[in-house]
């Protein structure tokens, strides 16, 4: 009996482990966030609760998506890897500025019905904020 017990004991504090090491323990929620910079996965919220944004590792690629009340209002759809250097900033206006060091540099501007379209930088439509300082600092 007692040799039962030793085992599923062992089993259990494996299974913890493997468990505990399947979670992404640097994926935080960060609270009051209005804009700035995303270098870690995890989920940002506005102030107000209405936009929050994902950033997850999806198999090795970067993925992010935004929502707004619950609604997602924009996906990633890129192939960056997270194993190169990425960055996201996400501006005062609700525009999001996306740096892959593999796959290049890209905004996605918000239009006046509130729809995201992926520019490249230097191709980005009038009304699009420009490039924040903060950001152009860090390319």
């Amino acid at each position: 009996m007692r040799n039962r017990n030793h085992k599923n004991f062992v089993i259990v504090i494996i299974t913890l482990i493997f468990c505990g090491s399947c979670c992404n323990l640097d994926s935080p929620t960060v609270n009051n966030w209005d804009s700035g910079y995303i270098k870690k996965f995890g989920r940002y919220i506005s102030s107000d609760k209405s936009i929050v944004i994902s950033v997850s590792n999806n198999n090795g690629l970067l993925h992010y998506d935004i929502e707004k009340k619950r609604q997602t209002i924009l996906a990633s759809k890129e192939n960056a890897s997270i194993y190169q250097n990425w960055i996201l900033y996400w501006d005062k206006n609700q525009n999001l500025w996306v740096r892959s060091s593999d796959i290049g540099d890209w905004v996605w501007c918000k239009g006046s019905t509130g729809v995201y379209e992926k520019y490249s930088f230097e191709q980005r439509p009038r009304n699009c904020s420009p490039i924040p300082n903060e950001f152009l600092n860090n390319l």
